[in-house]
């Protein structure tokens, strides 16, 4: 896909016929009466919604800011030798992922292990490094007092968490949430676990990886997710939890859906403004120094909230639906790639995986590609990527050198080029994943994914599953049934 002309452009404006076919669109068979959709956003959940309109007979229309679609699902192509690749945004499928594995397969696309299986990881804490075997028994770093490791992380879950969990029936309504749950929604889930006495070393632990979000992140937040995700598996038929890619690349995905949607995207157009009333939407839309309207039956916002903050909407939406959008938090991700000469990890015996407590994880990017240099990824979340985030590549790419040298030991010496990716400064992201903070469960979940008269949200944010590409496709597939049914 290319940036268009101002001809290209202008004359595409007019929303035209779809012929696209299949799909998993609510009701089989074409519409009666044809809408016009604007959808804003190239995302997977825009991409997904335009799909499924069309599949239903609608014209449709998807501007985008990029001069790519995918959104947040993102293959770096460009920075590294050998034709290899790395994922800047949505890494990983879980097996009970539905959603995204049945549009993989629809599309002719191939899943494989997203990491690989027998060869040991590496557990990184309090400055000790432990080889991890999967299934193996947790071993607990030397030095931490007796009572400080009465229970592991996996006994901490299911004594305090699991149970809780399981009291929650339908985690796709927030109006069935037992009476007894609603405390949860005031406390993060480590201070409720320190409320039942898990000592600190155990909490530590628990926190390794990209996971210290929990630290501020509503419990019920975290309770719901877990019951979404359990009703997930057991839909699926699968218990065991395990993780895939799409071979070649996951923007391959967000790049099927485009070819599908050919002549009906836009890319390098930005949105101005949305107006609305009671017979349709005008949206300005600009490209270059052009700019032109776009009108409409319906638009879907599927861009995060964190973006859609600076477009005027007029008239004005709610109050509660502004209150959502200016305030909902986006968690940053850091990610900074090391290309190294040799998979020497690998040589090694090891997986090129680990979870540390700098905090953060470190992936090989490149395994299931073929060749003999190698990328290792340093990922880091929340409050340390933000720290990472003012500092200067050059900094930036010295502290992944340091922390991946601390796990995998040779980077040093095998070191090629480096390569940062933030989505707190990715200008069309502005932050990587959405949460909700203690107290945000009642006060902005029941709003975030509300259609506004003829305007309706998709994206993660508006999702059961946010922070995933299940939960971006959910939110298209939702809005696409809103929008034909109506």
């Amino acid at each position: 896909m290319e940036r268009y002309t101002r001809r290209e452009f202008l004359g595409g404006l007019a929303l035209v016929g779809v012929t696209a076919a299949g799909g998993f669109a609510p009701r089989s068979g074409v519409c009666s009466a044809p809408k016009r959709v604007i959808v804003i956003g190239a995302g997977l959940a825009g991409l997904c919604a335009a799909y499924e309109l069309s599949a239903r007979g609608h014209d449709v229309a998807v501007i985008e800011a990029q001069t790519r679609v995918g959104g947040r699902v993102q293959t770096l192509r460009n920075p590294f030798a050998d034709r290899l690749f790395a994922e800047a945004g949505a890494s990983r499928i879980p097996a009970f992922h539905d959603l995204t594995v049945r549009y993989v397969r629809q599309f002719g696309l191939k899943l494989i292990p997203f990491e690989p299986g027998g060869l040991p990881s590496i557990r990184y804490a309090y400055g000790q490094r432990m080889e991890v075997l999967s299934g193996a028994p947790f071993e607990w770093p030397s030095g931490i007092p007796a009572n400080e490791k009465r229970l592991t992380p996996d006994e901490i879950r299911s004594r305090y968490i699991s149970p809780l969990v399981d009291e929650i029936s339908n985690p796709f309504s927030l109006e069935q949430v037992p009476k007894r749950l609603r405390q949860y929604d005031r406390v993060t889930r480590d201070e409720y676990l320190r409320s039942r006495g898990v000592s600190d070393a155990a909490l530590h632990m628990m926190n390794l990886g990209t996971t210290p979000v929990a630290r501020f992140r509503s419990f019920l937040d975290v309770l719901y997710e877990n019951a979404v995700e359990r009703d997930l598996r057991h839909r699926a038929g699968i218990e065991q939890v395990s993780y895939l890619k799409i071979d070649g690349g996951n923007d391959l995905l967000p790049i099927s859906f485009g070819e599908r949607l050919v002549g009906r995207i836009r890319l390098g157009c930005t949105v101005k403004s949305i107006e609305h009333d009671a017979r349709g939407v005008r949206v300005a839309v600009q490209s270059g120094e052009s700019v032109a309207s776009l009108e409409g039956s319906y638009v879907i916002c599927a861009i995060p909230f964190s973006t859609l903050r600076s477009i005027n909407v007029s008239p004005a939406l709610s109050s509660e639906k502004r209150s959502v959008i200016d305030a909902l938090p986006y968690e940053n991700v850091m990610r900074i790639y090391l290309q190294s000469r040799e998979r020497y990890w690998v040589r090694e015996g090891f997986s090129g995986f680990a979870e540390t407590d700098h905090p953060g994880e470190i992936w090989d990017s490149t395994f299931g590609q073929s060749g003999t240099r190698g990328i290792l990824m340093s990922y880091s979340r929340g409050l340390k990527a933000r720290e990472l985030g003012i500092q200067s590549e050059a900094e930036q790419l010295l502290y992944g050198l340091k922390t991946v040298e601390q796990v995998y030991p040779g980077m040093y010496k095998y070191y090629e080029r480096g390569f940062v990716k933030s989505w707190d400064h990715d200008p069309w992201a502005r932050g990587a994943i959405s949460y909700l903070l203690p107290g945000q469960v009642f006060s902005l979940q029941p709003h975030i994914a509300r259609p506004e008269g003829r305007i309706h949200f998709a994206g993660e944010h508006a999702s059961s599953l946010r922070g995933w590409m299940q939960g971006a496709l959910e939110s298209g597939r939702r809005t696409a049934a809103e929008i034909d049914a109506a």
